[in-house]
C-alpha cells in the first residue's frame, strides 16, 4: 500500500523436473526516482514475504487480484501440489498521526500500524512497527492523549504523546528488529499498561500507540520513535 511494487519469483518451471524450490516475495522498500531501491525478503513469526503467508515451495504461477471483492488484493498460487488461495484480511485499524517520524539510521522513517478488531470485547489488536534499524531492541508505548515531545531524554526522535504513558516492556513484550527491521506485539486489551495498574479497554475508549527503539548514529548509541497510531474501540 506504499505505492512501490513488490517482486514475486516462482522458482519452478513446469517443463523441467523438480518441485523443491520455493516462492520468493521481495518487499520493495522504495528509493528516490532514478536511484537504487532496496528489495528485502521479509520473514519472521512463521511468515515469509508477507504477513500471514507461510513458506511456499513448488510454485509455478501466481495471480494477484481481489478474489472476495472486499477491496483488498488477494494471492492465488499455482503449485505442483495444487492451488492455494490466500485472502488478504489484515483489517487495518486506527489512524496514523505525527507522521513522518524522524528518520533513523536505516534512512527510513519508522511507522506503526495496527490490525485486528475495533470491538473492545474481541480483544484483538496486533501492533507492527516497521522500517526500524536492523538488530535493535524496541517496545511499544501507549497513552490516552496525543501530543508532541521533542527528543525526550536525548532521543533522536519525537514522542507523539501529550500525557502519561505506559510501556509494553515486560518479558516477551520487548521486541528485536532482527534482519527484517520490524517488531510486533499482540496486545492484551484487558491489561493496557499505565503509570499505575493495568486497565481494561472498554467500548468508547481511544488509545494512542507508538514504538520506541534503540539505534546507533555516527557510532553513538541513541534511540528513536515511530509515528503515532490512534485506535478507537466500540
Amino acid at each position: 500500500g506504499d505505492g512501490w511494487d513488490e517482486a514475486v519469483f516462482c522458482d519452478v518451471d513446469v517443463d523441467l523436473p523438480g518441485c523443491t524450490r520455493r516462492l520468493q516475495i521481495y518487499h520493495n522498500r522504495g528509493g528516490s526516482a532514478g536511484g537504487a531501491v532496496t528489495l528485502r525478503e521479509e520473514s519472521g513469526g512463521g511468515s515469509w514475504g508477507a504477513m500471514g503467508l507461510p513458506q511456499l515451495t513448488a510454485a509455478h504461477d501466481v495471480a494477484i487480484f481481489d478474489v472476495d471483492n472486499d477491496g483488498d488484493e488477494d494471492f492465488v498460487v499455482g503449485r505442483c501440489v495444487g492451488t492455494d488461495v490466500f485472502l488478504n484480511q489484515r483489517n487495518l485499524l486506527g489512524t496514523s498521526y505525527c507522521s513522518p517520524s524522524v528518520p533513523n539510521s536505516s534512512g527510513s522513517s519508522a511507522v506503526i500500524t495496527g490490525t485486528g478488531s475495533p470491538v473492545a470485547a474481541d480483544n484483538n489488536l496486533t501492533l507492527l512497527a516497521e522500517d526500524l534499524p536492523l538488530n535493535q531492541f524496541g517496545y511499544f508505548l501507549v497513552s490516552t492523549a496525543p501530543g508532541l515531545i521533542a527528543t525526550p531524554g536525548g532521543s533522536q526522535g519525537n514522542l507523539c504523546f501529550g500525557g502519561p504513558f505506559g510501556r509494553f516492556n515486560q518479558g516477551m513484550q520487548v521486541g528485536f528488529s532482527g534482519m527484517t527491521g520490524s517488531i510486533d506485539l499482540a496486545v492484551d486489551l484487558t491489561a493496557i499498561p499505565t503509570t499505575g495498574a493495568p486497565v481494561a479497554t472498554m467500548a468508547g475508549d481511544t488509545w494512542y500507540f507508538t514504538a520506541w527503539f534503540r539505534d546507533t548514529v555516527a557510532g553513538s548509541s541513541t534511540s528513536n520513535f515511530t509515528d503515532g497510531l490512534e485506535v478507537s474501540f466500540r
